[in-house]
């Protein structure tokens, strides 16, 4: 069963769900288990559904005990729901039942997003049954930028500016599905937040990556012309990006990394934390 989370049952039930979040078995991405994430940052995530319209927990209970909860928000222009948090001690499956359940209710057509580590062999077993679309099998990797030291740039890799925003729109959208969220309009009307570089070579654009300024920042993607993976234009690229979010105050570097950019990756300091798999559900009748 599924029922609301109300604000004072919050301090009862909030070590318990921190312990979960923090086993990938046991829980869903975003992951409080990579080392950087903290009991305070979870505290005050949870929080924050009890001041936002468009967030809530739900509590999951299976006969009269309390095994874990799901922390949900959408965004409703996009009919986009997805999880800030879900973990359970037993019956990840059955949460999982009930809680599609209860978005088909709630959310009419709202497209379910969800991810798990590699490790969480029930919820994995059971969406993939379910007839979830994977629409990401990637390697979860850190980097701690205190740690981290300089290394001399690539000439052709330098910082986006608006004026060249049209060739990297064409890119961006060119390669990657209809489905990411952040395509190049959305990215363009937060331009001021976004660390974005390019790698050109005799006035080609060649491949793009990018990140939003925080203090825990996460590459969301690399892209390469024609969708060719180029090793030297990876590196060229992570190398600009770690150099200009350290110059910029970023602590952790996180990036979710396709399987033949690891070694590449772990080169420049980065270290590997887990296996991520990232799954879909449709919420209108069209094809994935």
């Amino acid at each position: 069963m599924l029922r609301k989370l109300e604000e004072k049952e919050l301090d009862k039930y909030i070590d318990m769900m921190y312990e979960l979040a923090c086993d990938f078995t046991k829980s869903s991405y975003p992951t409080y288990n990579d080392g950087v994430e903290t009991k305070e940052t979870f505290v005050l995530g949870s929080k924050k559904a009890f001041m936002q319209d468009d967030a809530e927990i739900l509590l999951f209970c299976d006969e009269d005990k309390v095994l874990g909860w799901i922390h949900y928000y959408f965004i409703a222009d996009d009919n986009y729901l997805a999880t800030a948090s879900m973990q359970a001690s037993n019956k990840f499956d059955l949460m999982l039942a009930e809680f599609e359940q209860y978005v088909v209710d709630n959310y009419p057509n709202y497209d379910i997003w969800l991810g798990f580590s590699s490790q969480n062999i029930i919820a994995i077993n059971y969406v993939e049954a379910q007839g979830y679309k994977q629409h990401g099998h990637l390697q979860h990797t850190m980097l701690h930028l205190d740690d981290y030291e300089f290394i001399e740039e690539n000439k052709h890799a330098s910082t986006l500016t608006m004026d060249e925003y049209e060739a990297f729109g064409l890119l961006h959208d060119s390669v990657n599905s209809d489905e990411m969220y952040w395509n190049s309009e959305r990215i363009k009307n937060n331009f001021d937040k976004w660390n974005i570089l390019t790698y050109k070579k005799d006035a080609e654009l060649l491949g793009a990556i990018y990140c939003v300024n925080k203090t825990i920042s996460e590459i969301f993607g690399v892209d390469f012309t024609d969708d060719t993976y180029n090793d030297e234009v990876f590196e060229a690229l992570l190398v600009g990006i770690a150099n200009r979010c350290k110059e910029n105050g970023t602590k952790y570097l996180c990036y979710f990394c396709e399987n033949n950019q690891l070694d590449t990756v772990k080169k420049l300091g980065f270290s590997h934390i887990d296996e991520y798999k990232g799954y879909v559900k449709k919420g209108r009748n069209e094809n994935v």
